[in-house]
């Protein structure tokens, strides 16, 4: 796929001019990335992988949507998202203020702060290019062991990236849900608090 003829077309369809200077956007190692300029001086960023998985971009552009309806953090607005590729609302780095980590954490802090009726997500996401399911649930410490420790350690096993006894060592994790649906979480008591909030939004949303 030839992304700036892809970009190209949707530009002419907007009416949003010609590109007129593009360039490589560094911080992700999964796709490519690229900051675009018109003719008509719009900006946009561009996320595409040639071999994408399966879905990978819905679930992305689902996910940035249900950040930006929190009202918690500002985030770009999805504007096309196809198999291969995001076209997305171009948002200029800010200055680094004193302040800059610490307001970005309330805010990050806001998002998960808004309650949800159970655990787990609308549909499906990846962790990189690592599938992971969001199975809805009642319970957290059963969310987290199944399908966070529990799936991603067999995901990494069934690759060869986790020995088989390193792969027995996350196996107790289940111990979580045992002690969550009978109440009791032995030794550590304070693991009980844990998950007595459902969040909205997951962590790795």
């Amino acid at each position: 796929m030839n992304v700036l003829q892809e970009v190209q077309k949707w530009l002419n369809h907007e009416d949003a001019g010609k590109i007129i200077r593009h360039h490589s956007v560094t911080g992700g190692s999964i796709c490519q990335s690229q900051h675009i300029e018109t003719s008509k001086g719009r900006s946009y960023f561009v996320k595409s992988l040639d071999h994408p998985l399966n879905r990978l971009f819905y679930a992305e552009a689902f996910g940035l949507q249900a950040i930006k309806n929190s009202g918690a953090i500002k985030t770009p607005e999805v504007l096309v998202q196809t198999d291969d590729m995001l076209i997305l609302e171009y948002l200029a780095p800010s200055k680094t203020t004193h302040a800059y980590w610490k307001n970005f954490g309330r805010q990050l802090a806001t998002m998960h702060l808004q309650p949800a009726p159970n655990f787990g997500f609308e549909i499906d996401n990846f962790c990189g290019l690592s599938p992971q399911p969001n199975n809805i649930t009642l319970n957290g410490h059963e969310f987290f062991a199944q399908y966070r420790l529990i799936y991603q350690s067999r995901l990494a096993l069934d690759n060869k990236l986790l020995s088989r006894q390193n792969y027995t060592t996350v196996q107790p994790a289940a111990r979580i849900y045992t002690a969550a649906k009978t109440g009791t979480c032995p030794r550590r008591p304070l693991a009980r608090k844990c998950f007595l909030r459902t969040q909205q939004y997951p962590g790795d949303i």
